[in-house]
């Protein structure tokens, strides 16, 4: 007594931190999704300010560099009117330098690259800019950016234009000049970062209130699935007695009446039974689902042969598996002893090799398999049931043990299928402390694997 109470209070503990984790999973995949919607709202929000800040910056600059190079022209061709005796000579280019102060450097070069006059901010960085604009022939509207270096931690950025120098459409030579944008690169770096550092915190302040709209959200979510839990265990066991009384009274209609009625009247008496039958099994199904979800399976643990029951119930099933011209195959060894439920692991078996036949077409071989594996120090049992039937396609494998899920619903509804056998297999592989899982591919047929530890949660035997 006290054991069936412990193992009630253990299996209910269980269950509730099975929907702890269900709903767990469930509000952190809310939480990222309005997390990462908060997210990319804040870096689109963040990329359009920089972007926009740049452009609207680096347009200004370079204006304002070519409104400089089109006024060092317009000086440089004045001189030349006022000078036009020994122009490469006379002309004062400090006037040039003096009339635009925010110019880094100026420099104006004949069309072989000799250098005619010039000025710049820093002395001593006159050969490093000249190789800057080396060869350059500048056009219009362009505009260069270079970066030069003073030292091993401090460089200069500079934004270059330049203007050619005509006499009579004779390229007679250049003029450049330069503006230090080192200021506003240097704002772009600050922005940058405080974008990244606000982009952080956001994105905390996202993930708050993501969890926080994620738990709200969830409330509904856990209140409807508790009653929808309520609501298949209260009708599941509600319907079983009226169903079950039902197909008794047919059963008595049919030998008390047997003679007395139609052929048509006994047909109707024969589909109605195969009605009440597939009824009762799906209320059944419903009714081991809704248990396995409030207090979890009942397990009787005992220690059987796995083999053994695994014939038995080979045995039973090959009128069905002949109906269809389907060979049964047991690979398995003489003797294989477990610790655990044996009525539901015939149960579980019972399903995979009831599903595998259904799928399996007519000249077609199913095969179970059993045998010892060690995982982890972990002695446990590989069950396995391999049929060549139609297969599983990829996108249906993720929810093949979902319940209710039938990918071919219209050879379900052939065969009576109800979309729970697998639910209903997974459940008692974990309620063995267990796991199944399939591998298929179209057309090649399906392979379902069970692992289940051989000493169950409690090893009364030792080692098993």
């Amino acid at each position: 007594m006290i054991s069936d109470i412990t193992k009630r209070v253990r299996n209910l503990i269980r269950n509730k931190l099975k929907q702890h984790d269900m709903f767990k999973r469930t509000q952190n995949r809310l939480t990222i999704l309005y997390g990462s919607m908060l997210i990319i709202f804040l870096l689109f929000f963040s990329v359009i300010v920089y972007s926009v800040f740049y452009m609207i910056i680096t347009n200004e600059q370079n204006q304002e560099v070519q409104t400089l190079a089109d006024q060092d022209l317009a000086i440089y061709q004045n001189l030349l009117k006022h000078d036009s005796n020994d122009r490469d000579q006379t002309i004062d280019f400090q006037k040039v330098f003096q009339a635009n102060e925010d110019q880094f450097f100026c420099y104006v070069v004949t069309s072989d690259g000799r250098l005619v006059a010039g000025n710049e901010l820093i002395s001593g960085l006159r050969g490093v800019l000249l190789n800057k604009v080396h060869g350059w022939i500048p056009v219009s509207g362009e505009v260069r950016y270079e970066t030069v270096k003073l030292t091993h931690e401090r460089k200069l950025n500079l934004l270059m234009a330049g203007r050619a120098i005509y006499d009579h459409d004779r390229l007679i030579g250049m003029i450049y000049t330069a503006k230090d944008i080192t200021f506003y690169r240097h704002i772009f770096e600050m922005l940058l970062i405080v974008l990244i550092v606000l982009s952080l915190f956001f994105l905390i302040v996202a993930s708050i209130v993501g969890y926080f709209m994620s738990r709200k959200a969830m409330i509904p979510i856990v209140k409807s699935y508790t009653r929808q839990q309520e609501f298949v265990a209260d009708a599941s066991h509600e319907l079983r007695t009226p169903l079950s009384v039902l197909y008794s009274s047919l059963e008595v209609i049919e030998a008390e009446e047997q003679d007395k009625i139609s052929s048509f009247s006994r047909k109707v008496l024969f589909d109605m039974k195969d009605e009440l039958k597939r009824m009762k099994k799906l209320v059944n199904d419903l009714l081991i689902l809704a248990r396995s979800d409030s207090e979890g399976l009942d397990l009787l643990n005992e220690t059987f042969d796995v083999v053994s029951t695994a014939e038995k119930l080979i045995r039973s099933i090959q009128p069905l598996a002949n109906s269809g011209q389907i060979q049964l195959h047991l690979a398995a060894p003489e003797k294989l002893i477990m610790y655990g439920d044996q009525e539901r692991i015939r149960q579980l078996l019972f399903i995979l090799l009831d599903n595998a036949i259904k799928y399996t077409p007519a000249g077609g071989e199913v095969t179970v398999s059993l045998h010892r594996v060690t995982k982890q120090k972990k002695k446990l049992l590989c069950l396995s049931v391999k049929d060549t039937g139609i297969g599983i396609p990829l996108e249906q494998q993720k929810r093949i043990f979902d319940r209710f899920f039938r990918g071919d619903k219209d050879r379900s509804r052939q065969t009576g299928g109800t979309g729970l056998g697998l639910s209903i297999a997974k459940s008692i592989a974990e309620a063995h402390q267990g796991s199944i899982e399939v591998s298929s591919t179209e057309g090649s047929g399906s392979t379902f694997t069970v692992w289940i530890p051989l000493g169950g949660r409690k090893d009364k035997e030792g080692d098993i």
